[in-house]
């Protein structure tokens, strides 16, 4: 289970750690907060104690998901997100329950990238449908048909789908009203076919940099395992 294991790490750890720093990207991560709130039964702070260690350990340890990501990944990506790339694949290598861990990768990388929204899709057969979302409100279009949208799209191509300016792309699926710009990255299976996808919205025009690109790709290639068999 993903709290425990989190547990697990937080309790070998704090006989070795003075002080727990306060990580950037947690500084106003109250939705993954209270995620593990509900999970734990602790307190925001506790929580955030945990949090805070569990990246710093990591981070100590492996600076990027090197087994998941290639060289070019790496090239392009601020150190800083790293710690992010581990959590959520570790998230995603340990849990046993693909909608709870779903619900805590879209918050990490929500809180941890400091985007305005994140949702993790299952592709099926037919339809694309939500997993999970972290944001101000739920997607307009929680299933819809895979040949449909950016999303489409990224299915096809089997590559990310970056839009500067969604409306002007007549593809685009509203998933927040106030969206202007999104991207999506596909989560490739075995067989090289997409078997999920991130998908991440901003209210900005041009949100979404060659660095935010190759972090989402690491990402994707990190949660891969929650579509194991």
């Amino acid at each position: 289970m993903v709290i425990e294991e989190l547990g697990r790490i937080v309790e070998d750890a704090f006989g070795e750690v003075e002080q727990v720093s306060d990580f950037f990207w947690l500084h106003d991560g109250e939705s993954y907060r209270q995620i593990l709130q509900l999970e734990t039964g602790w307190s925001l702070s506790q929580t955030g104690v945990l949090l805070n260690t569990f990246l710093r350990l990591i981070s100590q340890q492996q600076r990027c998901y090197t087994n998941a990501i290639s060289p070019l990944y790496e090239a392009n990506m601020d150190e800083k997100k790293a710690p992010i790339i581990n959590l959520v694949g570790r998230i995603a290598s340990s849990s046993q329950d693909k909608g709870k861990a779903a619900r805590l990768i879209a918050a990490a990388i929500r809180d941890g990238f400091g985007y305005r929204w994140t949702g993790i899709y299952e592709v099926g057969n037919q339809d694309i449908y939500a997993l999970a979302w972290d944001g101000p409100h739920a997607p307009a279009w929680p299933r819809f048909p895979k040949t449909k949208g950016l999303s489409g799209r990224a299915i096809l191509s089997r590559a990310a789908v970056n839009v500067d300016d969604v409306t002007q792309d007549p593809d685009y699926l509203t998933t927040v009203d106030s969206t202007r710009s999104e991207i999506v990255v596909p989560i490739l299976g075995t067989t090289m076919e997409a078997v999920g996808l991130i998908d991440a919205e901003s209210e900005r025009v041009a949100a979404f940099s060659a660095e935010d690109l190759s972090a989402l790709q690491a990402c994707a290639a990190a949660i891969r395992p929650l579509w194991s068999e």
